[in-house]
Parts: C-alpha cells; sequence; structure tokens
C-alpha cells in the first residue's frame, strides 16, 4: 500500500494535468472562435466588395451609353 506522500504525489500530479488539459482546451476554444469571426469577417467583406464591383460596372455602363 502506497504511503502519504506517494498518495499526496500522484494527486498532485493528477490535478496539474487536469488543469493543463483544460487551459489548453480553453485556449483552443477561444482561438477557433477567433478564426471563426475572421472568416466571417472576410466573407462579408468579399461580399461588400462583389456588390461594389457591381454598382461600379453598372455605373461604367451608364457612362458608356
Amino acid at each position: 500500500m502506497p504511503d502519504t506522500i506517494t498518495t499526496f504525489f500522484i494527486a498532485a500530479v493528477g490535478l496539474g494535468c487536469g488543469f493543463i488539459a483544460m487551459v489548453a482546451v480553453h485556449a483552443y476554444r477561444r482561438d477557433l472562435d477567433l478564426m471563426r469571426r475572421r472568416v466571417d469577417y472576410l466573407q462579408r467583406s468579399a461580399t461588400d466588395l462583389s456588390v461594389e464591383v457591381v454598382w461600379l460596372s453598372l455605373i461604367v455602363e451608364g457612362k458608356q451609353k
């Protein structure tokens, strides 16, 4: 049967590993959320840009007629 020091050491290592895993999962989720926000922003920017290109082409077309 393990003594008290060994049991305490095993418990401390287990808690430390659990804490590290929790911090890693939190950081991963935060990074994933930031990436999703960037992708959403880029998609909106691309949509805005395509709308502006359409408007400009309509204006140029109208001036050429």
